[in-house]
């Protein structure tokens, strides 16, 4: 598989989950980018303040539908991906930004900027 297929399966199975899981979602109200210090693709899906309990099941759900963790399913799950997901409270514009891209080891970041 190469890494452009891996890369939009895992972005189309997310984009289905965020629509699946926050009210009101659609499958393109996302962004896309290039990581500057990974040169990687990423996507970006952003949520209104008032909506972070659904963001926080769209992550969690995201994570137990679609992480690979090799100790655990011996590699079984093809559908699976390791990937960073960065959660962002962006405090000028009162939103949270929730980025992901695939990675060598699975991380979670929450953080808040100015």
């Amino acid at each position: 598989m190469t890494d452009n297929y891996q890369y939009e399966a895992f972005k189309k199975a997310v984009l289905d989950i965020a629509v699946e899981t926050v009210p009101d979602r659609q499958i393109d109200d996302f962004d896309e980018h290039e990581h500057p210090e990974l040169r990687k693709p990423f996507f970006c899906l952003t949520f209104f303040l008032a909506e972070e309990p659904h963001v926080d099941t769209f992550i969690k759900t995201v994570r137990d539908r679609m992480l690979d963790l090799p100790s655990l399913n011996n590699g079984e799950n093809s559908d699976r991906y390791i990937y960073q997901v960065w959660k962002s409270h962006i405090q000028s514009h009162n939103f949270w930004s929730v980025n992901f891209w695939l990675a060598d080891k699975y991380q979670f970041t929450e953080d808040s900027q100015p």
